[in-house]
C-alpha cells in the first residue's frame, strides 16, 4: 500500500482492504502486460474507467459497435456509466483515433538526406 499512498490515494486503498480486497499497486513497464486479473478504476468508477473499459472492448472485439460497448459497460456498472457527451464521443471515435495512431507509428521517420 505504500506505493498507493505515494499516489495520494491511501483512503481508497484502505477502503478496498476493509472490504477484503488485496491492494497491490504494480506499475506495468512499457511494452509489457499485466498478469492475472486487473481492476480498472477511477474515483467514482463510472466515467473515466467505464470510458476506458468500453474502448478496451472495442479494441478486443472488432465486430462490436461503440453503442454496444457502452451498453455492455452499462449492464455491468449501471445506467450512469460513461457520464458525459465528451466521453461518449471519445468511445464513438476510438477506433478511428487508434488506427490513425497505429498508422503513424508504422511509418518510418523521414530523415533529411545530404550529399
Amino acid at each position: 500500500m505504500d506505493s498507493l499512498a505515494k499516489l495520494g490515494v491511501p483512503e481508497l486503498a484502505t477502503q478496498y482492504a476493509a472490504r477484503g480486497l488485496a491492494v497491490c499497486h504494480r506499475p506495468v513497464a512499457e511494452g509489457e502486460v499485466p498478469g492475472g486479473r486487473v481492476l480498472l478504476h477511477c474515483t467514482s468508477g463510472l466515467g473515466r474507467s467505464c470510458t476506458v473499459a468500453a474502448c478496451l472492448l472495442l479494441h478486443v472485439h472488432e465486430d462490436l459497435t461503440a453503442d454496444e460497448a457502452v451498453e455492455a459497460v452499462r449492464r455491468l456498472r449501471g445506467p450512469r456509466a460513461v457520464q458525459s457527451v465528451r466521453q461518449f464521443n471519445f468511445i464513438q471515435e476510438y477506433r478511428e483515433v487508434r488506427d490513425e495512431f497505429l498508422a503513424e507509428m508504422a511509418m518510418p521517420e523521414s530523415r533529411p538526406v545530404s550529399r
